[in-house]
């Protein structure tokens, strides 16, 4: 983000609940993410789109020039928990 985006502020919103979900936006010079022309400049994103589909999870982008960049990982319900991770109704007590 930092590098690319140029982005001042960036924000992790993480929930559990139905499903892990990691949501990561940032105010940076945005892009088109439909912009085929870019090719190899979009590694990044044709790496995460693979590493999600590996684990069976969904990878979205949102973005556009000049609004930022949010990315969006959901894990499927069936992913195990990490290791030592607290469950939602653990975090709370």
């Amino acid at each position: 983000m930092r590098k690319h985006a140029g982005a001042r502020q960036v924000e992790l919103r993480v929930s559990a609940v139905p499903q892990w979900r990691f949501e990561v936006s940032d105010d940076g010079a945005g892009f088109d993410p439909d912009d085929g022309s870019r090719g190899e400049t979009h590694v990044g994103l044709r790496i995460m789109q693979e590493r999600a589909q590996r684990i069976g999870a969904r990878v979205s982008v949102s973005s556009a020039p000049g609004v930022g960049c949010t990315v969006t990982l959901v894990l499927p319900s069936s992913a195990q928990e990490p290791a030592g991770a607290l469950r939602p109704e653990e975090a709370a007590a």
